[in-house]
């Protein structure tokens, strides 16, 4: 279901798997523009993020969250630091908490 509404709303490439260097998505990315990973069972990018922020000289290694069952807050506050720190934020099983994902675009357009 959550494949079909992407597909609709951004189009069939944000649903077709993808071979991308992380240095490439890196690049595409900033503060305000974050990293999507749309996953398929069993894949799992989180060590390979955790290598890269390494390889970045991050002084600490990317927060994890895993939404669902109260963990809005928590992620809301993860992401709110990350804003002041530069710290990355993995904010896992996003399917399990997708009203919380639609209240962090207005804090991604205007972060204060």
């Amino acid at each position: 279901m959550v494949d079909e509404i992407i597909k609709t709303r951004l189009g069939p490439a944000f649903v077709r798997p993808m071979k991308i260097l992380m240095e490439d998505i890196h690049k595409s990315s900033s503060n305000r523009i974050p990293i999507l990973y749309m996953l398929s069972p069993g894949s799992d990018p989180t060590s390979m993020i955790d290598e890269f922020a390494k390889m970045k000289k991050k002084p600490q290694p990317p927060e994890k969250v895993s939404m669902g069952e109260g963990q809005e807050k928590p992620g809301l506050e993860k992401v709110k630091n990350g804003f002041i720190s530069g710290q990355w934020v993995i904010l896992q099983n996003c399917h399990l908490g997708l009203d919380f994902i639609a209240t962090l675009e207005p804090l991604l357009n205007n972060p204060e």
